[in-house]
């Protein structure tokens, strides 16, 4: 039965957890809005993440919930009085970016005519319209079929991810108390990631003396200004590189807010990290990016902009997380520590002019 658009006035459009993830999805968020211009377009995101998305322009009104509420059996009854609170809004259209049967029966009772999602455990029996993806398929192209399905035309749109770019006092502030040189590269780097409020996956990370090396010879051969970004839980991460590095960098590690950290990687020529949400702001604004690749898959989880870079070394077993929330079982990170310093100082060569002093 083909989709009426023109009755559809309310829509729900739901992306709980990772901020990498929520921020993967902004393309579609404008694919739904160029194509419902007439409709009012409401985002259902977890606390965790609704930083990211705030100032998008897409979005007409933002619901926040804890992340935590679909994921812990106790914490049904707020569940479902939750659910009574969005029945309330009568919305016409609902589409969920999740693959679990949990948000197809979700979007059901929230009790919408038409749940458009996705169909990839074939099991999602609760939505009007299912699709199936490609696994290898990057996942904001992911998201944009699920829309797609909903009657939204994918093809017109600017697919990259949006992130608002604000300018900061205390970025300028830090930038301006450490000059660098005319010609000299300022780098930012994450050494963490891989936590959100439903996986911890540390497998993703390079070990933390790789990144010591790395930046110190940014830093001494090279004469960069290195900044090294982190979460509040990863200020460890900080305090360990400044034991095992010889020169001294700009810790932020746990000091800026999301809008600060976009604005930060935009003021920067480069930044490297694994997949993680800075990567994802990275690529989002447009700073050419080095990811560091092994138990995630490249294609689904890689920057999106074909301009930047990914490192990663083909082992048989790698990559070996199956994205349903569960850390593979390893106790070598062999993926991650078969990346050499000196494999990601020849790929930064020749990704930016960089010339030894």
């Amino acid at each position: 039965m083909t989709l009426k658009t023109e009755n559809i006035k309310k829509i729900l459009i739901i992306k709980i957890s990772a901020i990498g993830d929520v921020l993967m999805a902004t393309p579609a968020f404008h694919a739904v809005r160029k194509s419902f211009p007439w409709s009012r377009i409401y985002l259902l995101v977890g606390n965790w993440s609704k930083e990211i998305i705030s100032s998008n322009p897409h979005i007409d009104e933002i619901i926040t919930i804890e992340d935590e509420v679909f994921f812990k059996p106790w914490k049904i009854l707020s569940l479902l009085r939750f659910i009574l609170r969005l029945r309330r809004l009568r919305f016409d259209m609902i589409i969920p970016l999740h693959r679990s049967f949990a948000f197809s029966l979700f979007s059901f009772l929230i009790g919408a005519p038409e749940r458009v999602g996705f169909d990839e455990s074939r099991r999602n029996f609760f939505y009007t319209k299912r699709i199936a993806t490609t696994p290898s398929m990057h996942e904001v192209d992911k998201y944009l079929q699920v829309v797609k399905s909903a009657g939204v035309r994918v093809n017109e749109i600017d697919k990259r991810m949006y992130i608002k770019i604000e300018e900061s006092s205390f970025i300028n502030e830090i930038l301006d108390n450490y000059p660098v040189s005319e010609g000299d590269l300022t780098i930012c780097i994450c050494p963490g990631g891989g936590i959100n409020p439903k996986t911890k996956l540390p497998l993703k990370n390079w070990r933390i003396e790789k990144y010591a090396k790395l930046a110190d010879e940014l830093i001494g051969k090279f004469g960069s200004r290195v900044i090294v970004v982190g979460s509040k839980e990863e200020k460890f991460l900080g305090e360990e590189l400044k034991r095992l590095m010889r020169h001294k960098f700009i810790n932020l590690v746990g000091q800026t807010s999301i809008p600060d950290l976009a604005y930060l990687i935009s003021r920067c020529q480069l930044f490297i990290g694994s997949d993680s949400a800075p990567m994802h702001i990275a690529d989002a604004v447009g700073t050419r990016t080095i990811a560091l690749f092994g138990p995630t898959d490249s294609r689904v989880w890689g920057p999106y902009n074909k301009n930047n870079r990914i490192i990663k070394n083909e082992l048989f077993c790698s990559p070996c997380y199956k994205n349903d929330g569960k850390p593979p079982k390893c106790s070598t990170k062999e993926c991650m520590e078969s990346i050499m310093v000196d494999q990601v100082i020849e790929v930064i060569r020749s990704t930016i002019k960089m010339v030894p002093r």
